[in-house]
Parts: C-alpha cells; structure tokens; sequence
C-alpha cells in the first residue's frame, strides 16, 4: 500500500480505517531513537527504514513481510509533503513489487493535516478520509515506469477526493 504523506497522524489514520489486518509501516529511522516515540511508532507496526541510502534490511524485513501476505506500508515521497502537491515517489515501491509480485494499493489520505495546525478547531475540521485506488501490478515494465503508474494513480485520488 503506498500513500501521500502530509501529516504525523497519516499512519494512524490509515491503521484506523483500514482495519482488516495491521498495516506494517516503513518508518523514517529517526521515529525509533527515543524510548516514548519508539514505543508509539512500534504500536503502529512500523519498522525503520534508513532514507539516506538502499537499506537492505529495510527491504528484506518489507520481502519477508509481504510474503507472508502481510500489509505493508510506505509512503514513497519520503517525508511528509506540506505543499498541497503531490511530491515525486522514490523507487522503493517497484523494487518490493518487482521482488515479491504482490499488488500495490494506491491510497490517497485527505483532511489529515488539518488536525495537526494549531489555528483549525477541531469542531470546523473536516473528517479525516482515504481513498483507495485499484491495484497496480508488476508487469515487468521498469522501475521508473511503475513508479509512475503507482504515482499517477495516487494523483487520481487526490483530484477526485477534492470535488
């Protein structure tokens, strides 16, 4: 499952409302240094993933996840994207599904920021939403290429959801 990210709380978002098995989150490694925070992103089911280069443990714990038919999330911008625009997604994605074959989940998360600014009451701030897009599936066609597709499908999203 791959999704933008423009708020903290788009994990729990996500893990709140697709609740038919636990989503197991690639975390920036960063989340996981201090004992409170760490123990939060691990009730998330989130693993550290190190965005300053190829992390092969990263990748080899998302394989063996997802060949487990686990759930595995990312957020292939990287960070959190404050811009309102869809940032580009980095490679990672078709490298799990180029290995492992398994389906990617398009999902696009709307409404999650407005409940991490401090100037919009809670009781005006729309409900956070998702919206899930149709599986996109290896077909040998080239990281870039599938990247692309992965990524054009979550801009979909993000245009349908703000009609």
């Amino acid at each position: 499952m791959v999704s933008n990210h423009v708020s903290w709380l788009d994990p729990v978002v996500l893990g709140a409302l697709i609740t038919c098995r636990p989503i197991y989150f690639m975390a920036k490694r960063e989340l996981f240094r201090g004992k409170l925070l760490n123990h939060f992103v691990r009730t998330l089911c989130a693993f550290p993933v190190d965005r300053t280069r190829a992390d092969l443990g990263a990748i080899r714990r998302a394989v063996a996840l997802l060949k487990a038919g686990r759930l595995v999330g990312m957020f292939p911008e990287g960070h959190r994207n404050f811009s309102g625009e869809l940032g580009p997604f980095h490679d990672g994605v078709a490298v799990l599904a180029s290995m492992t074959k398994a389906p990617v989940i398009p999902v696009a998360v709307v409404n999650s920021r407005a409940y991490c600014e401090e100037w919009t009451p809670l009781a005006i701030a729309p409900p956070p939403e998702i919206r899930l897009g149709p599986a996109v599936v290896w077909s040998g066609g080239g990281r870039a290429q599938f990247t692309a597709q992965v990524r054009e499908q979550v801009c979909l999203l993000l245009a349908r959801s703000t009609r």
